[in-house]
């Protein structure tokens, strides 16, 4: 591997709207462990190539998916944008992670869980948001997700689910997720 892969210098070679499609175990380990009712609907604002989708489709819930890149009209961060739906659940590119957070928390029904970098709270300029929109969970991953294969089996990225819920206690708590055994 080679000093630019381990550092991040490939910052000018991101993809068109950070797409880093979703590894299915990431989407699994939330839905295990949330436990959503089945009759949920799921809203996923930045759906990309459907990976994300596919797993939750499978896992038997009823999906609205919509992607920046083919909104047409329809971008999750305009106002105007809603649909029926329980819950929203994205990896949102995360270059907008904090207008994601802010237009979820707006539009969101029951609830809603973003996919961050595990760093993502780790800075002051983020404590504002933090208090604002305060999450009830927010959970690290235990492994670190191949969001980019061809980069070789040594990923380098650290994430976490950050969940947001309309009723419950206004308490975070912090619960690391275990890689599931699929």
């Amino acid at each position: 591997m080679s000093l630019n892969a381990i550092v991040g210098a490939n910052q000018g070679t991101r993809k068109d709207y950070d797409f880093y499609p979703t590894p299915p175990e990431v989407t699994y380990t939330l839905l295990e462990a949330l436990e959503l009712p089945k009759e949920y609907v799921i809203w996923e604002p930045a759906a990309g190539d459907g990976a994300m989708m596919e797993v939750v489709h499978n896992a038997g819930y009823k999906v609205i998916a919509q992607d920046l890149a083919w909104a047409a009209g329809e971008d999750f961060l305009h106002p105007d944008t809603k649909h029926e739906h329980d819950f929203i659940l994205t990896n949102p590119p995360w270059s907008l992670a904090e207008e994601f957070i802010v237009a979820g928390c707006e539009k969101m029904h029951r609830g809603m869980a973003l996919l961050l970098k595990a760093t993502f709270w780790n800075t002051k300029g983020h404590l504002a948001l933090f208090k604002k929109y305060k999450p009830r969970l927010v959970m690290p991953l235990t492994w670190r997700p191949a969001f980019v294969p061809e980069r070789g089996k040594s990923p380098m990225l650290d994430v976490l689910w950050t969940v947001w819920a309309r009723e419950g206690p206004s308490v975070c708590l912090y619960s690391p997720l275990e890689r599931p055994k699929i």
